[in-house]
């Protein structure tokens, strides 16, 4: 079998490495966190699966993307085998009275943007009144995309790590020094792999020069008195908000998004500006209870879109900014394809590198001791 390495456990390590033992390779993943550590960006998500919602900020290539990852998700929920909170029943867009040019304007750049694909789907009285009960008595309309969905990160993220910790190789609590081809540097020794695959995120960063890290912070809140039954945004020209339900009363408050790579806690503006929103699309927020609040970032490029790059014995997977969970299983698709040497679906994805970049890690490590990691 192939041996494949993979530098990096996050969500797109974990989405790459499922793939990679569906095709049939031996797989090895080293990471710097404990197995069942919770620091990777991946639990800082709210998993929304929304290509149209976020099409603003795409360009045609980028959305095409999007929706083809989108189509992916379900069969990918259904090959992991392990229950995980996954639901494609769209999401809404609303805005309060005052607000009501920004929701214009989204809809107008939306219908610019996408043509032909995308038709606004408006939602008044009783078929808006069957989608939200509760937001219509205080919305009167809202916009709707129908095929949008969400996956739970909290489910995800351990279901992928059980399948493996069980049938891959996982070397945890191991900082990675260096990626070369066919080479992993960690500090104890170097790991030996046909191909190596750097899913480091913003750890890749010497590596990869024009990647920056943008800030997201979230809050999930419990409210008992608070029934949605899909994801809802409201539009507001400072500050956007999404709410994303879970199981349980649990929802989740985001769309921060801050130019900066500061992993301090959420900031008491952030906290407000989130909470005073929440409360202004549902009254029940009121009595609701902070479960808890992340922050991470997020690594992106000057486009806000994903790359590939690619040279003989190593790929990088980066860039995937706000949209993780929406594009992890086409990236990972397309890095196979990679590896079995075949044709991409989405060749605009790709960048071939001459060499590896930065410095050369056999001349900075050139004493640490080789290994081979076997099949479990």
């Amino acid at each position: 079998m192939k041996r494949i390495g993979i530098a990096g456990a996050g969500l797109m390590g974990r989405m790459l490495g499922f793939a990679c033992l569906n095709a049939g390779f031996h797989v090895t993943l080293i990471d710097r966190d404990p197995i069942n550590s919770k620091a990777s960006c991946g639990f800082a998500g709210a998993g929304l699966l929304a290509p149209w919602c976020e099409a603003e900020k795409y360009d045609q290539a980028h959305f095409e993307m999007a929706c083809a990852s989108l189509n992916l998700w379900p069969d990918w929920v259904r090959s992991i085998g392990i229950p995980i909170f996954f639901q494609q029943t769209g999401s809404v867009f609303v805005s309060h009275q005052q607000d009501w040019p920004e929701l214009e304007r989204i809809t107008q750049a939306l219908a610019q943007k996408l043509g032909s694909r995308w038709v606004p789907q408006w939602r008044t009285g009783s078929s808006w009144q069957a989608l939200e009960p509760e937001c219509a008595k205080k919305f009167d309309r809202a916009l709707y995309f129908p095929e949008e969905g969400q996956v739970e990160a909290w489910d995800l993220m351990p279901a992928l790590a059980k399948i493996l910790n069980e049938k891959a190789t996982w070397i945890a609590k191991r900082p990675i020094l260096a990626i070369a081809p066919g080479l992993i540097y960690t500090e104890r020794k170097s790991f030996k792999f046909d191909h190596v695959v750097d899913c480091r995120g913003l750890g890749a960063a010497p590596d990869l020069p024009h990647l920056r890290g943008v800030r997201g912070e979230l809050v999930a809140l419990h409210a008992p008195e608070v029934r949605l039954n899909r994801p809802l945004r409201l539009a507001h020209p400072r500050f956007p908000l999404y709410i994303a339900p879970r199981p349980d009363h649990i929802f989740l408050v985001g769309a921060s998004q801050l130019e900066s790579e500061s992993m301090a806690p959420i900031a008491l503006r952030s906290a407000l500006e989130l909470l005073s929103a929440a409360y202004s699309i549902h009254p029940g927020f009121a009595e609701s209870h902070i479960v808890n609040s992340s922050v991470h970032c997020r690594p992106a490029f000057a486009d806000n879109r994903p790359k590939i790059f690619s040279q003989p014995g190593l790929t990088r997977i980066n860039g995937l900014y706000r949209h993780g969970f929406l594009l992890s299983p086409l990236l990972a698709q397309e890095t196979v394809r990679i590896l079995n040497g075949q044709g991409m679906m989405f060749p605009e994805l790709l960048i071939k590198e001459e060499c590896c970049e930065g410095n050369e890690p056999g001349k900075m490590y050139p004493n640490l001791p080789v290994s081979n990691p076997s099949p479990t």
